[in-house]
């Protein structure tokens, strides 16, 4: 399980089986639309706008994954996008701990990553810009 915390109002967004990788995926493509599109930070300082951009890209990424993989085994079944959540406090289980500070506008991300250990810490910019 990954967890994102977004530390200035205390909402965790959180994605169930195996998704640490997509979930740092998710988070990058977030900063790095944000930036190409506008050319600037855009509302990287506000909290509530930043959750639900961030939620929404979680789940469009699952969906475009299951998308892709029912396409080559069609006997899946229909999609499941019930393996996400927002709530308030982190779980126990919880593989990869992703935190953002909008006021100071920086990243955490530690536990593991697709089978590899993670611990570092950066602002949105240098995250947006990283190759991950």
């Amino acid at each position: 399980m990954a967890q994102v915390l977004m530390r200035d109002t205390g909402v965790y967004l959180y994605h169930h089986s195996g998704a640490e990788g997509g979930t740092i995926k998710a988070l990058k493509e977030v900063f790095c639309r944000s930036r190409s599109l506008w050319n600037q930070d855009r509302r990287w300082d506000d909290p509530e706008y930043l959750t639900a951009i961030i939620f929404r890209e979680m789940v469009e990424q699952e969906r475009v994954r299951q998308v892709a993989t029912r396409e080559q085994f069609p006997s899946l079944g229909p999609l499941d996008l019930n393996t996400f959540g927002i709530g308030t406090k982190r779980y126990k289980d919880v593989a990869l701990l992703v935190t953002l500070y909008c006021a100071s506008q920086t990243i955490q991300i530690q536990g593991k990553s697709e089978g590899q250990e993670v611990s570092r810490s950066c602002s949105f910019r240098e995250f947006s810009s990283q190759t991950i």
